[in-house]
């Protein structure tokens, strides 16, 4: 995961690095601390390439290329803030986006969206990202114009649809209700790089339940690719518990794996429970609150 703060995710995609963010850079310790890895999905977004930037600041994509244009976002409203040239067709572009991104995300958590990145990200094919302040209360919402679009300028539907489901994941998972901003490295609950998880967030029952146990092998895989730089450790390791994850790119970190989670809890009927990958699925509908965010986004997306 990222450094207090900036993290991507990148699905559908062979294995590269394995550290986390928007482009490499170097910060200061209270700074972003960025890096990414690539991976291929099993059973997710068709084709499709996304990214999670969970993170304090969004230096990496202010004053950059990749940032066609930035909002902020007021009583669900656009206003544009970079000064980048743009045309009526991109801008009208934008807000067809961003009315995606409403139409989806529940509006009890849309006022914690309180800005709006368009970037085109050709290099490392990014498709969404989120990112949020120190806190975990105020969260940006990044999505990418060439991945949003088909190529008769018509909006995407299951794949833009999922990329956010899945980047609304961290939004749920990773705000101030559910960590505590400061990084205690000595606690019994999950410690991420945004904080440390309440012990009974989502993420820690999450953890404790799924990843305990497996979580030697997790770091010692992890720290084998960052010395070697060997882009086939995370795939064994993900090839070791292959049945415990719904996605390829579920095995990255418990982060990445219960936004996943929650991606097929949305999006995917109820499963049977006969793998632990169809128990972590399982584990969302012990939430009453969880059930009817589920009921509203498929509502709201007309899904039956």
């Amino acid at each position: 995961m990222i450094s207090k703060k900036f993290k991507k995710i990148v699905m559908n995609m062979t294995i590269s690095t394995m550290i986390f963010s928007i482009i490499p850079i170097s910060v200061q310790a209270k700074e972003i601390n960025k890096s990414f890895l690539k991976t291929q999905s099993i059973d997710a977004v068709d084709k499709t390439t996304l990214e999670y930037t969970g993170g304090k600041s969004n230096k990496a994509t202010e004053g950059t290329d990749n940032l066609m244009a930035s909002y902020k976002v007021k009583d669900g409203q656009l206003q544009l803030k970079s000064n980048k040239k743009l045309s009526k067709n991109d801008i009208e572009k934008h807000k067809i986006m961003w009315e995606r991104v409403k139409q989806i995300i529940p509006k009890a958590y849309l006022n914690t969206i309180n800005r709006f990145d368009v970037v085109t990200d050709e290099k490392d094919n990014t498709m969404a990202y989120v990112d949020s302040d120190d806190s975990n209360t105020i969260w940006t919402f990044g999505l990418n114009i060439q991945d949003a679009f088909d190529e008769k300028g018509k909006l995407l539907n299951k794949d833009l649809n999922e990329t956010i489901v899945h980047e609304f994941g961290h939004i749920i998972t990773l705000n101030y209700k559910q960590i505590e901003p400061e990084l205690k490295e000595n606690s019994a609950t999950y410690v991420t790089d945004e904080g440390t998880t309440k012990k009974q967030s989502y993420l820690n029952i999450f953890y404790q339940k799924f990843w305990s146990n497996i979580y030697g092998d997790y770091k010692k895989s992890n720290s084998i690719k960052a010395n070697q730089n060997d882009e086939q450790e995370n795939l064994a390791f993900y090839e070791k518990y292959k049945n415990q994850f719904v996605s390829e790119y579920a095995s990255t970190n418990p982060e990445e794996d219960i936004a996943e989670c929650f991606r097929v809890f949305v999006f995917q009927n109820k499963p049977s429970g006969k793998t632990i990958a169809e128990k972590k699925v399982l584990l969302f509908y012990n939430f009453p609150e969880l059930v009817k965010m589920r009921k509203e986004i498929r509502n709201n997306l007309k899904l039956k």
